[in-house]
């Protein structure tokens, strides 16, 4: 059987009369049924039926862009698990508000006064960190967007951020991490010293053999 990686399908499950377990599997964006197993000819096509419908759908909108950068090599191979949630969960968010857009209206200079009463909007009702953090996902995609072509040219590119936070009682100076390794196990200092000179997040740092 050809393996598959396929997306937003979801199975169920029912027991039968002869007490056998038989899995349903369905796409998640439409809730059409795919028939057979993932890999299998059948399914693959029903798969490809419910992704067009999609396309169908939106096709030419803000919509049909976010799917088709959530489902790119850059987001799925280059972004970390967790960006990946946070920029689904934003850009979702986004969707709900300007899903309909045309994304010929993306290359009008004006758009991006849209996008910044939107901020505005979630900066009163959410924060400003989350407002900035929404319009940087949206910004994300609009640069993929514009490296294929698809629109001209990202307005958000360097857009200016709402938050802010003084970090500046977290800066470790000179005297800290000497005194810090003076006292640190052997394994604490290897990991200060990979922290300072790579830059690398803590998650990062920890995955290191």
């Amino acid at each position: 059987m050809v393996r598959a990686n396929l997306k937003g399908v979801f199975p169920t499950y029912k027991t039968l009369k002869d007490g056998t377990r038989r899995t349903y599997w369905y796409h998640r964006a439409t809730g059409q049924s795919l028939r057979g197993n993932p890999g299998s000819p059948e399914f693959i096509a029903d798969y490809a039926a419910a992704e067009k419908t999609i396309r169908d759908r939106h096709a030419g909108t803000l919509n049909s862009l976010i799917r088709e950068y959530t489902l790119s090599v850059e987001f799925d191979e280059k972004l970390a698990t967790s960006t990946q949630a946070e920029y689904k969960r934003m850009l979702t968010k986004a969707e709900t508000e300007f899903g309909n857009m045309p994304v010929a209206v993306l290359d009008d200079p004006r758009v991006k006064r849209d996008f910044l009463d939107w901020r505005e909007k979630i900066a009163r009702a959410s924060g400003q960190r989350e407002a900035d953090n929404r319009l940087s996902a949206i910004s994300a995609m609009l640069s993929w967007a514009t490296d294929r072509g698809k629109i001209t040219t990202n307005h958000l590119k360097g857009f200016k951020r709402l938050y802010s936070v003084d970090r500046s009682e977290n800066i470790w100076l000179p005297e800290h991490i000497g005194a810090f390794m003076k006292v640190a196990p052997i394994e604490m200092q290897r990991a200060l010293i990979l922290a300072l000179h790579s830059g690398q997040r803590q998650g990062d740092l920890l995955r290191l053999a």
